[in-house]
Parts: structure tokens; sequence; C-alpha cells
């Protein structure tokens, strides 16, 4: 998959610029590539945006008075924006403020995208270089889609300086008529002209972030107005006036005081979508209002300025592509203005149509044409990729590696410069074609465990994989399973041929690294030697998708999964427990430490000491539990409904509901068998268990499936990644009275289990 990055004035606490972030991001990621918006984040931008500030002339002692009048309107105005941002921009998740934390972040990528709004303006941002991304340190190839730099024109020095910073950039798509005659004139090469990137999201997309704008449900008039108004309210607000309206202004400053408008502070992004969406007519000096505007088929009217240094091409280059030129007016104009007359959308929906998809083509076509040495084959599905490795395994050049991405989660990298452009990738991608798998309710049902205690010690219920690995080893065969590395830092998918069969034993709630491991299983099975795979749903599909033919020596066994997590995660983790506790020579999450009902986590220490916390005292259980550190894909799997394993495995809860199985509390395996090899399997161990059929034919009595939310993930992912200490986090109280209690139950729970066995 494609990474991208862009670079744009994400931070403001303007709307347009906000908004326009989230709606570039948000369109490629959902064409299938994978983006981010550079977290690049200036002090200057910072102190541009002071609530209160410090006044140097009598103008600014006019402001800061206006600002402290209203300074808890602007707070939450301030407030608002801030949590827009952290929970719907999709950013780094290493913020930078010097250029060589930006180098650093952007050469993770391998296409920058500068834009869109005025980030290129020289008298905006102190002219920052790190807009253009033009630093020698930074490797990656750069594109602009509507950058714009704010202004029709430019000094000598100005043009100079941007023909420098723009020299290496390789497409250029611009927002505005005098944007696109600078670049030319400047880089030698032609521009695009293209949309801003709120028009390539439908309204009805932008309507699903509206938050409520309190307007008492009267038909209103809206005012914004970024720079001063002059006549413009006055004439909305005497038009509003003469048609029974409210008129609402959005307001930042002591000009706003003195009309009949009901100013409004603090509206967030959300409320902004949502003023703009209700309103019956909207005036404004603002792009991006003007913008919504359209997308959202209101009536409006566009102020530009008179006179040097003017900013109006922003605007009429929109609106002449549209049609639109009869909504401008001036100060000069406004007592002039036609409120009455309406436009038409039917006709201006066919030439915005028309925009969009030359600015989806040029966007889309520049990635490919840029990235071009194969790279775009590594966009293997536009479905949530599980990471499973068929991919790797299945290129005949080996271009394909999995490591980790910039979120800790592992993803197919290519080597573009090696990619022969074969699609074998593809092809065996189980997000793209997934075998039909067996459906759950034809299957047949055990509830199973080892008749060795310290089988079942071993494992993590029953100790059934113990067992199945034993009679496949027993024939000479080899085991797959996940490991845990020398550092217990990370998993990885290995074999009895690496390592022994205990390091195999037990779960490990973290996604394990696959790499070409496939290749391995179909060695051991062309040389005829017996085989179980026991892995996730979505690595039996792959691994199958891989192999392309049955193997009668073949056993594949998955178990009943919550989700994988984040392996970047896990590594913070390990680090975090070892700078608080001490090194690490071993961890068990599925510890039976208080007894096979409690989730319990044991980190063995070299200090001789032991870690051990409950799954609501511990922060990685805590965040697995809670669907925080899974994977993409995790949401919205249904796998286990039709798994193409042979075998499925996993804890049998229902025991609670079945008197006549003994439960000592030292473990039941569910087992569901899907096939005749299957069956073969679990027929060859039944002599060293204890075996109750089920009549039943769900899962749900073992394991029952609750509909996953990503609503906030991402946002408490990342910030789980920037916190100093996983074990410095907050705990809720009623988190932690839950905690208190589960262990104590816990407890009570192992000492019941110690009586049993001094009966014995």
């Amino acid at each position: 998959m494609i990474k991208i990055a862009t670079i744009t004035t994400h931070g403001a606490l303007n709307y347009g610029a906000v908004l326009q972030a989230y709606a570039l991001s948000t369109y490629l990621n959902e064409v299938g590539y994978h983006c981010e918006i550079l977290d690049y984040r200036p002090n200057y931008v910072k102190e541009s945006y002071r609530l209160v500030k410090m006044p140097h002339s009598p103008s600014g002692l006019l402001l800061a008075g206006f600002q402290t009048l209203h300074y808890q309107e602007r707070k939450t105005r301030k407030q608002r924006f801030e949590q827009f941002q952290k929970e719907y921009l999709r950013t780094t998740y290493e913020k930078a403020t010097q250029r060589e934390e930006l180098a650093a972040l952007a050469n993770e990528f391998d296409l920058l995208i500068c834009g869109s709004d005025q980030i290129w303006n020289p008298k905006l941002h102190h002219f920052d270089e790190a807009y253009f991304l033009s630093y020698p340190e930074i490797t990656a190839k750069r594109m602009a889609y509507a950058a714009s730099f704010g202004q029709d024109s430019m000094d000598d020095n100005s043009k100079k300086e941007i023909a420098r910073r723009i020299a290496g950039v390789e497409r250029f798509g611009c927002r505005e008529f005098s944007a696109r005659k600078i670049v030319e004139e400047l880089s030698g090469r032609d521009a695009e002209m293209v949309l801003d990137p709120v028009f390539l999201l439908s309204a009805d997309t932008w309507r699903t972030l509206r938050k409520t704008f309190e307007h008492k449900g009267e038909n209103y008039i809206l005012g914004y107005f970024l720079s001063n108004p002059g006549r413009s309210i006055k004439a909305a607000c005497s038009y509003a006036q003469s048609a029974g309206r409210k008129l609402y202004s959005i307001g930042f400053s002591p000009r706003d005081v003195g009309n009949d408008a009901v100013n409004c502070y603090d509206l967030g992004p959300q409320e902004f979508l949502s003023a703009v969406d209700d309103a019956e007519m909207v005036v404004t000096n603002s792009f991006h209002a003007t913008a919504f505007s359209i997308i959202f088929h209101k009536q409006f009217f566009t102020r530009i300025s008179s006179g040097a240094g003017s900013r109006n091409d922003r605007m009429l280059s929109l609106l002449k592509q549209l049609g639109l030129e009869d909504r401008i007016f001036t100060d000069e104009t406004a007592d002039k203005i036609d409120f009455t007359k309406k436009i038409d959308y039917e006709e201006v929906e066919k030439k915005i149509k028309e925009l969009i998809a030359h600015s989806e083509a040029f966007l889309n076509d520049s990635i490919e044409e840029i990235t071009v040495q194969g790279f775009q084959k590594s966009r293997i599905t536009h479905a949530p990729c599980t990471a499973c490795g068929a991919c790797a395994s299945s290129c005949p050049v080996g271009c394909i590696e999995i490591r980790k991405n910039s979120a800790g989660y592992y993803m197919p990298f290519v080597d573009k410069a090696r990619c022969i452009g074969c699609d074998a990738c593809s092809r065996v991608c189980p997000a793209n074609q997934r075998l039909p798998g067996k459906n759950w309710n034809e299957g047949a049902y055990y509830a199973m465990w080892a008749k060795d205690p310290a089988e079942r010690q071993t494992g993590s219920s029953g100790g059934i994989f113990g067992l199945l690995a034993d009679e496949v080893l027993k024939q000479n065969g080899v085991v797959f399973g996940t490991a845990f590395s020398d550092d217990y830092k990370s998993v990885y998918v290995t074999s009895t041929e690496q390592v022994s069969l205990e390091t195999l034993k037990k779960s490990k709630y973290v996604e394990g690294k696959t790499g070409t491991v496939f290749k391995d299983v179909k060695r051991c099975l062309e040389q005829g030697k017996r085989v179980l795979y026991c892995g996730t749903s979505c690595q039996i599909d792959g691994l199958k998708n891989y192999l392309k033919k049955p193997y009668p020596n073949l056993v594949t066994c998955d178990f009943l999964c919550h989700g994988v997590s984040a392996a970047g995660l896990y590594e913070k983790y390990v680090s975090d427990l070892e700078r608080a506790y001490g090194k690490i020579r071993g961890v068990s999450f599925r510890s039976k430490y208080y007894g096979w009902k409690s989730y319990c986590i044991v980190a063995n220490l070299e200090n001789g000491k032991q870690y051990v916390k409950t799954r609501f005292q511990d922060p990685y259980l805590r965040m697995f539990f809670e669907n925080v550190s899974l994977r993409e894909n995790c949401f919205t799997c249904h796998r286990l409904e039709h798994s193409n394993a042979d075998i499925t495995i996993g804890d049998y809860w229902g025991v609670k509901n079945s008197p006549e199985i003994p439960d000592t509390n030292e473990g039941i395996s569910l087992i569901g068998v899907h096939t005749e090899i299957g069956q073969e399997m679990v027929s060859s161990i039944r002599k060293n268990c204890e075996v109750f059929p089920l009549k039943q034919s769900k899962y749900e009595y073992a394991y029952k499936r609750h509909p996953y939310s990503m609503t906030n993930q991402k946002t408490r992912l990342r910030e789980l990644y920037q916190t100093e200490s996983l074990f410095a986090l907050p705990v809720a109280k009623k988190v932690a009275l839950k905690g208190v209690i589960y262990r104590l139950r816990a407890q009570m729970q192992r000492d019941k289990i110690k009586q049993n066995r001094g009966k014995r």
C-alpha cells in the first residue's frame, strides 16, 4: 500500500483549514492509499491562536479587551477545534516542531503532498519552508494538490524563493488561476486546475460530522467574515429584517459589535458545518464558507475586496468555473444585492461533477505516475489488510516485506525497484478473494481437556493444542505457531524446526509477524511431512490461498479470536514494564496463576520477582479488551462464523451452564470440528482427554461476538504511543473497583483449586 503524507495548516483554529485537511486525508484513505497528515506544529502557529494576545498598539488593546470579554466562548471554540483535530484528523503518531523532526517523519512515506490551503502564502507562517517540504534532508517524492499562495501576485524576492522551493515538486494541482500562472512561470512546467479537497467528499459525508448549532429552529441568514466585513453585515442585516429572519454572525473581533446580528463566538468545525447547512442563506467573504454553501446547495453571496494586495482569486476561480459570478459583490455594490435571486443548482451540479471527476483523476493519476516504479502494486487490497503474509510468500522476486508501519501494525511493504507487476500478491490476498469456509452450525463440537494436569497447566485452556501438536510430532511432522522473540518485545510465526513446542503454547495477545513462513509450510508439505498450522482465521485463509490446492497432510487450526493487538503497542508496553519493574525473561498472557477463569498476565523478571496483574490492572490487557489496540480488519471480521480451518479451539466458558461437565477451574477447551481431517485428529487424541460431545452447534456458548466500535480508537491508540509510560495511565474509578473485585474473586478461585488438589 502506498504511504502518503500531506502537509497543511491542520493545527489552525480556522474552519476551512481544518476541514480541508480532513477532506484530503479522508479521500485518499477511502480510495485505498494509506494517508496521514504530518503533525507539524511550529510554536509560532500555537502563539497565533492564543485566547488573549498581548497588545502592542491601541487597536491591539481593543482586541485584547474583546478577547477577554468573550474569553469563555472563545475557549469553548478552541476546545471544540482541538477535539475535532484529535478525533478526526489522521495525523502521524509523532509530532514535529523542528526541521530535523519533520524530515525524519516525512522520509517514512513514499509520497508527500503539499496542500491544500494557503500553505505557500509568503505573508503567512513566516514563509515557512517546511510547508514546501523542500529541505535537502527530505528524500521522498513530492507533489502539490490545491496548494495556494493566498494572493494574486507577489514581489520578485518571493518569486525567487518560491522557484527554488518548488523545483523538486513533480506534479502541480492549483486551486486558483493565479496560482497556476505563478507555478508555470516559476517552474517551467504545466499545472492543473483542481478543486479544493472539501469538494472530494459528498454533502452526505459532511453531514455525518455535524453537531448541533443552536438557532431555536428558526429560519436564519448566516454571516461569516474573516476580515473587515465593510458594509456586508449591514446589508445582510437589512435583508434579514425585511425577510423576517434572524442574522447569525460567526464573529472573532470587535468589528462584530454594534450590529443587529446574533454573534456566535464558540462554534467548532462540526457546529460550523451545521450552521452553513441549516442556513437559509449565507453571506460571507470566506472561501470555505462559499465552498460549503455550494456543497450544501445553499443560496449565498460572496464579498470580494478591492484594491492592491487582494486575495480574491480564490473565490473568483471557483465561482467562474461554476458559472456563479453573479453571487459576487463588493463594498460598493453591497446595497444593490438582489437577495431574492436563486441559484439553479441543477446546472451547477453538472459542472461541479465534471470538476470533481477531473480533480480525482489528477490526484490519483499523479500518485500512480510519481510512484511508477512498481510501487502501486503494493496497494494489494482496497479492503483492510490482515498482514497474513500470503503476498510476501507468493512474490516471485521477493520484493514484499512484512514490517511495522508508523501506527505499529504489520503491513506489506514493497521494494518499488524490484516489483515486476505480476499481481501475484493481489490474487492470493484473502481480503480480495476469500474461500467460503464452513458454517459453524454444520460442525461437531466437544468440551475437552487433557487428562494430564501438567499439559493443562502449559496451555491456555484445556491443553488441546499441545496434544494435537504432540500427535503430529510423533509422526515426524512439523508444528507451526507463534513464539516470542528473544527479548520478548515481539511475536513471530515459526515452527518446531526452529523452536521447541513449549514456546508455541499459550495465547499471545499481539499480532505475530508472518514474514514468508507460508513458504516453509509448503516446503514441508511437498516433502510429505505432516504439518499442523495454528493461527488466526485470517492467516488460515491466506495460507490456503497461497497453497492453491488441498494437502491431505495439512491440518489447520484457528481459535476463537478476539482480535490481534498492534505489535508496536506491545513493544512499548514491554519497554515501559522493564523500566518500571526490571528486565523480562518470560511472559504469559493467559497465566493460570489465579486459575483458568481469570485473565492474568505474568512476567518473570531477571531479578527473580514476578509481575502479576489481572485484566483490569494491567494497562496492555485493558487496552486489548477495550479494543483500543486492535487492527482495523478485526472490527469487521466475521471469519469465525465461516471458518476455513479443520479445527477451531478456544475456552469453553459455557461450562457454567453445563452441570454434567466437572469444572476444576484448570481449563476446559471448546473444540469445533469442521472437516474429516479435523475429526481424524480429534479422534487420535481422545485417549488422552476427557471428552464431552456437545449437542448445540453454536459457538456463542463459548464465544459471543459483540459488535466492535472504532469510535475514538485511532485517537486513543495515538495517545497511548505518546504517553511517557503505559503504567502511568490514569485508571477510571469504576475500572479500578472492577479490578479489585476481579482480583479478590480470582484469589478465592485460586484457593479453591489448591483445596481441590489437596483432596485428590
